[in-house]
């Protein structure tokens, strides 16, 4: 269906217009505009307010008017106190740490009001990535462009120079990039030819050039003829990549035989991770001096670090061929989840089985025993995972019924379940039972559960405001984030790192509005039926779409259902393009919609139409033509009854009379049943 954007003077809320200007959009869908909300640590002005006094009670971070927030990326590694937003107009800005230039404005000044990532003119990214003190944007065009700390030649221009202005990575001729992979201080590049990329440092030998010169300019690892990367991963100096066949390739550190190829030999050029015959890798999940590939076959396979039993093959030695998770064979494996030193596999039964390190019960088996044989978690009876969420000394569960368990670690209380004392069984995080959580997002001490009403509870360390609460005291109960009223958040991240800060990406709570189209009479119909619909208390400007003239539907989806900031509701009005022929009627004057639902609205299109005359065939002497009128029958209200003159048989006179009286009869009962919002006369 087409669908034409027309917004003046507004800028979208939630995917709505609510203020400001904004631009007209693609037509396949209205584009979601939210805030992104900061609270915790601002000692580098990361929160980006303006300020760098730490924050209690979220506050805006201060993208431009008419900028909407798509996602946050925070920075990846200890003391990098920088955070970057991508916008839907494919803008980045930032705010935080600078020291190395990599937030892109030309300077290497701390930030406290975001600015912008000064992308060439033309250039839309689509993706960031934030590693530590080097920040990458990939555009839609395909191109890399980077700033930030350069000494290992990261950033791929061809020199060692930081950058606080981007400069474009000197990807192959021909090339463009899918994505970008950070390393400790290098980076990878999924090419769309299938080549990866990599460049940056190679103290082990990972870029796998069969030498330890660290490259400036991007080279290719080396691959077997015919394979194509898919997807690759760096840890602790080793990289490895999966390709189209299934097959994974590794280079760099190998000291405990991480690479899967049968030795425990630093290989400076790929070599192969040994899985059994026919197994086909589908994803990478490395550990810490350890890696595991998940097969197409559904079974888990690690080679590696193994001291305290985490690759789960009932021993402690490390090992460098690929040994299989040892899961009871009445198990099937759903999801992989590694934290360091140990591994979480949930089943398709909803069972949590785990590995490795338990020093404080963090697989919550009940002991503080290291496991070297998968074991399950004393999770209630009934209850089914289907998330698990790892920190450095604990663990969080959420079901399928919308619940949260935690295990492990509980200095700060983040475990939600009143106190501070560590577990080694898994306890019920507080989450109130109105509620159903459907994101984890896990901390440094403390923890955010998402739930589907849109609202954040969180618990744990809370010395810097980082729960947002309006407090700085430490929670051991979960407490209900203070977002602003009629938002929803729908996304929350957290850094894993003593300089604690939170953000939420909050959009207005947003619904949908369907309209149905249902025609009825003999008139010649439109090829479409032209609809828009707009609401004058929230700011909306018409949104306008066509419904085919055979009758169907259209979504208006992400509109905001309250008032920005209020609990007002947001009433809409119905408008359907006049045609000649036909009168309208709507289900209802104003439309309130339903958070995240969808709310029917009915449009009756009625013939009122005076079709040409037919030749009277009733015999001699009455040839005189007959008016003849088409049946309505409105179908949202009730068919009408209604007698028409028989052709052929009545008089010229009888039939005139009764032609009048129908007409008349149906205009009364179209006017009859119109509103007197929004109706224009359609007969002509």
């Amino acid at each position: 269906m087409r669908r034409s954007l027309f917004f003046a003077g507004a800028t979208f809320v939630a995917g709505t217009v609510v203020g400001g200007v904004a631009s007209p959009v693609h037509a396949a869908a209205l584009v979601p505009s939210c805030r992104v909300l900061a609270a915790g640590r601002n000692i580098a002005g990361q929160l980006g307010d303006g300020t760098n006094t730490d924050r209690s009670t979220p506050v805006g971070f201060l993208l431009p008017a008419n900028e909407s927030a798509r996602t946050v990326e925070l920075a990846t590694v200890e003391g990098a106190r920088n955070v970057s937003v991508l916008t839907y107009s494919g803008r980045v800005f930032s705010a935080g740490l600078n020291t190395h230039g990599q937030l892109g404005d030309g300077t290497t000044v701390d930030r406290s009001t975001p600015v912008s990532f000064a992308l060439p003119a033309g250039e839309v990214a689509t993706h960031i990535v934030a590693a530590g003190n080097t920040t990458y944007v990939v555009t839609s065009a395909g191109r890399v462009f980077g700033a930030g700390r350069n000494h290992k030649g990261q950033l791929g221009d061809g020199t060692t120079a930081s950058r606080s202005l981007p400069v474009q990575m000197q990807l192959p001729a021909g090339t463009r990039a899918v994505r970008v992979i950070p390393g400790a201080e290098t980076a990878y590049v999924v090419l769309d030819t299938g080549q990866l990329a990599a460049v940056g440092g190679n103290q082990a030998g990972q870029l796998g050039q069969g030498n330890a010169l660290d490259a400036a300019i991007p080279v290719i690892i080396p691959l077997p003829a015919g394979e194509a990367a898919v997807d690759a991963v760096e840890s602790r100096g080793s990289t490895y990549v999966q390709t189209a066949s299934g097959r994974v390739f590794g280079a760099g550190s190998n000291t405990f035989g991480q690479l899967g190829d049968g030795t425990t030999l630093n290989a400076t050029a790929p070599v192969e991770f040994r899985l059994p015959a026919g197994e086909i890798a589908t994803s990478l999940h490395p550990g810490s001096d350890s890696m595991y590939v998940r097969t197409g076959s559904g079974k888990l396979f690690a080679a590696g670090y193994n001291a305290a039993g985490q690759l789960g093959n009932g021993t402690t030695a490390p090992t460098p061929t690929p040994v299989q998770f040892a899961l009871p064979a009445t198990e099937t494996l759903a999801s992989v989840v590694v934290a360091v030193d140990r591994i979480y596999v949930i089943t398709a039964a909803g069972r949590v089985f785990g590995a490795g390190a338990n020093q404080i019960g963090q697989l919550g088996i009940g002991s503080v025993a290291d496991a070297a044989t998968p074991t399950p978690m004393l999770l209630p009876a009934g209850v089914q995972a289907v998330e698990v969420k790892p920190t450095l000394d604990a663990v969080f569960i959420r079901t399928a019924s919308g619940e949260v368990f935690a295990v492990g670690g509980n200095e700060f209380g983040y475990l939600g379940d009143g106190d501070n004392l560590n577990r080694s069984t898994p306890v019920r995080w507080g989450l109130p039972t109105t509620e159903k959580a459907v994101e984890i997002s896990p901390a440094f001490g403390y923890v955010f559960v998402r739930t589907a009403s849109g609202e954040t509870f969180g618990a744990g360390w809370n010395s810097a405001g980082n729960l947002g609460d309006g407090t700085y005291e430490n929670r051991s109960s979960p407490v209900r984030r203070v977002n602003p009223a009629g938002s929803r958040i729908v996304s929350n991240r957290s850094i894993l790192s003593k300089h604690s800060f939170s953000y939420s990406i909050s959009c207005v709570r947003s619904g949908t509005l369907r309209v149905t189209t249902r025609s009825v009479g003999s008139a010649v119909r439109p090829a479409v039926w032209s609809l828009s619909v707009a609401s004058a208390n929230c700011g909306v400007e018409p949104l306008a779409d066509t419904v085919p003239g055979t009758d169907g539907s259209v979504d208006f989806s992400n509109l905001p259902v309250y008032v920005s900031g209020t609990s007002t509701p947001c009433l809409y009005s119905l408008l359907e393009a006049a045609e000649p022929f036909w009168d309208v009627m709507y289900s209802d004057d104003a439309y309130a919609l339903i958070d995240d639902a969808i709310v029917d609205a009915i449009v009756d299109n009625v013939s009122v139409s005076i079709p040409p005359t037919v030749p009277n065939t009733g015999g001699p002497g009455t040839t005189a033509p007959v008016t003849n009128v088409s049946p309505v029958i409105p179908t949202s209200r009730g068919p009408a009854v209604v007698s028409l003159p028989e052709t052929g048989t009545s008089s010229s006179r009888s039939a005139t009379v009764a032609a009048m009286f129908v007409v008349i009869g149906v205009a009364a009962l179209g006017m009859a049943r119109r509103r007197p919002v929004l109706r224009e006369s359609r007969r002509r």
